[in-house]
């Protein structure tokens, strides 16, 4: 089962009710029962197991919630809990699966949460608040944590600072869920750093205040280049939004707020290459997916209410089938 996360409030598009239960046919999402009430603003989610959600409520009282799933239905698993600060955006699990990981964009706080398969999830163990800031006169006021993500392979979890232009770095404790800090990368000023992916030691980073893809050094902890994520330079505010690789490593994808569009990356020995570019099929792309076999992509775009169906074609880029679901304002997407 697929799921959708949503904005019920915060947002731009049409408000929604619930997620959105959907199922695969070829290349496209289809609708897979009625949407779910799970509170306020589930823009995030992520998967603690094959039968339990967790979700990111992006709201002024951030907090995260665990939902077990039967088919199309869900049924709350423990207590809502407070992440430590407003505007939980990114919710992942560390790969034990014990602790929920959270990042927390308008207070600019990482928090950790233990999770259990049985009783949900428990308060918060651990948490960092940030501060700073960055040259972007309205963005980077102050610190605005954006993703989290383990690199396991260096034994640490990065989050995405977009206020700071930082990543910062951080050792858990899978024991007893504490945290310890690490020294941050610091990227160029005004990259926004949002989102990432990992490729042995080299992490890929959409630079969201600038239209950059940073490629950063995890060996050196360092960045090493930045490249345009459009060739759409006359389109004015650009502002990249999710980026994912095939599942080949070849080709990474760049979703780009402004032009509305996907760029598609060839990868060489760590250079990336912009070798295709196409339409979102909506206005303002929030998430992207590609399917496990590489064939398929997907866009939620948030203020054109509606996720784009893609085809994979033989040079590894994503063409548009034509196939658009109309939903209110999606904003994540969950594959099985």
């Amino acid at each position: 089962m697929t799921w959708l996360g949503v904005a019920t409030h915060n947002g731009n598009g049409s408000p929604a009710t619930g997620l959105v239960p959907l199922a695969q046919d070829g290349a496209r999402l289809v609708p897979d029962g009625e949407p779910v009430d799970v509170g306020v603003d589930p823009m995030y989610l992520a998967w603690a197991g094959s039968d339990t959600l967790v979700v990111a409520h992006e709201a002024d009282d951030g907090a995260v919630s665990a939902w077990r799933t039967d088919g199309t239905t869900l049924q709350a698993l423990g207590p809502r809990r407070s992440t430590f600060g407003a505007g939980p955006c990114h919710v992942d699990l560390d790969p034990t699966g014990r602790w929920v990981l959270v990042a927390n964009y308008t207070a600019g706080v990482f928090c950790v949460l233990p999770f259990d398969h049985d009783g949900g999830i428990g308060p918060a163990t651990a948490h960092a608040t940030y501060d700073g800031s960055g040259p972007h006169p309205d963005r980077q006021d102050g610190p605005h944590a954006h993703q989290v993500v383990v690199d396991s392979a260096r034994d640490q979890v990065l989050v995405a600072d977009l206020g700071t232009d930082r990543l910062h770095r951080h050792r858990l404790d899978a024991r007893d869920g504490s945290l310890s800090e690490l020294s941050p990368i610091t990227t160029h000023p005004g990259a926004g750093p949002r989102h990432l992916v990992i490729a042995e030691h080299l992490a890929y980073v959409a630079g969201e205040l600038d239209a950059t893809v940073l490629v950063v050094d995890l060996s050196i902890s360092a960045e090493v280049r930045a490249v345009p994520s459009t060739t759409h330079t006359d389109a004015g505010a650009v502002y990249p939004s999710a980026i994912r690789q095939s599942p080949d490593g070849s080709r990474v994808y760049v979703a780009n707020r402004g032009p509305d569009s996907v760029a598609t990356f060839a990868v060489t020995d760590g250079t990336l290459e912009l070798i295709d570019e196409v339409g979102s099929g909506g206005e303002h792309p929030r998430d992207m997916v590609v399917s496990p076999d590489g064939r398929y992509l997907w866009v939620a775009n948030q203020f054109g209410d509606n996720v784009a169906s893609f085809e994979v074609d033989e040079n590894g880029c994503p063409q548009p089938t034509g196939d658009v679901l109309p939903t209110p304002s999606p904003t994540c997407i969950l594959l099985p």
